[in-house]
């Protein structure tokens, strides 16, 4: 038996669900809520684990660029850049999440090259004997910044619940979204822990599940309900997560504002060059160096 809470008895007024507590359901959150055109409307945001950021929005590097965009999400990276940095300036960023300007380099390792202790300039805290190049300008100040990432997220999600009067449910789970006859969003069905199904009345979703985005589609989305039939949600549920991996590390010594994109080449029997993977490196103002690669 599905509970009705008292807000399906009332008037159908706007009721704004965001789905899940990553840095973009924080982001939407803190956004759609602060937007003048919001003219009342409730916003709540669920949250399947206890914990705000649990997954890959906790764990990525935080790294900022305005010019690094194709044409198409050219406009869309510099807002993003803009946005980031008006917020860190507004709420302190810099201590609260670690905003900072970067300057970015890329450099170059390759095994079969005799090492020539390049030059690394203000990077003294690289050996130089590993580098098979002379580290290279790709960003300065004015173009590339960094986050941390898990400290954003929960900024925003605190700021929208405490003064942006959002609703935030952690640990809840959204089960099913309902329709009405007319095939509109009415409802979702949520569960709290282990406690019993509620029914939630809504008039709009945003699903900010990241990799989990094609799962959530597929499971509360029943077979027969008409918004199956929405091109954007049969692409939604092709959606899914891609392995990569990251470690933090304290630095042995001091290190600058620096991001560094390291290309590494490996070679087979044939002598044939590979690319054996492209770590990346970013200093963090607390000392720490964040170090992250995909799989090849």
């Amino acid at each position: 038996m599905v509970a009705v809470s008292e807000a399906q008895h009332a008037a159908r007024e706007r009721h704004i669900i965001i789905i899940g507590g990553g840095i973009i359901g924080a982001a939407t959150a803190h956004y759609l809520a602060s937007h003048p055109a919001r003219n009342g409307a409730a916003i709540s945001l669920f949250e399947t684990s206890y914990q705000i950021a649990p997954g890959a929005s906790s764990k990525a590097g935080g790294f900022l660029a305005s010019d690094w965009h194709a044409d198409d999400t050219e406009s869309l990276g510099e807002l993003s850049f803009r946005l980031h940095s008006e917020l860190a300036d507004e709420h302190d960023g810099q201590t609260k999440w670690g905003y900072r300007r970067l300057k970015t380099y890329d450099a170059y390792i390759d095994n079969t090259i005799t090492p020539a202790n390049h030059d690394v300039g203000e990077l003294d805290w690289i050996d130089p004997s590993v580098l098979s190049s002379e580290p290279n300008v790709l960003g300065d100040e004015n173009t590339t910044a960094q986050v941390t990432p898990g400290l954003l997220s929960e900024f925003l999600i605190q700021h929208a619940r405490d003064k942006l009067n959002v609703s935030i449910r952690l640990g809840t789970a959204v089960r099913h979204i309902q329709t009405d006859q007319d095939g509109r969003v009415a409802s979702v069905v949520v569960t709290e822990g282990g406690g019993n199904p509620e029914e939630i009345a809504a008039t709009d979703i945003i699903v900010c599940a990241g990799p989990w985005t094609g799962d959530f589609f597929h499971n509360s989305i029943e077979a027969t309900s008409p918004l199956r039939n929405l091109p954007f949600v049969r692409t939604a549920t092709r959606i899914e997560g891609k392995r990569a991996h990251s470690i933090i590390v304290k630095g042995m010594r001091r290190t600058g504002n620096h991001a560094l994109f390291v290309t590494k080449m490996s070679y087979r029997a044939a002598r044939s060059a590979v690319k054996a993977g492209s770590p990346e490196f970013y200093c963090r103002a607390d000392g720490t160096v964040y170090i992250c690669g995909g799989e090849y």
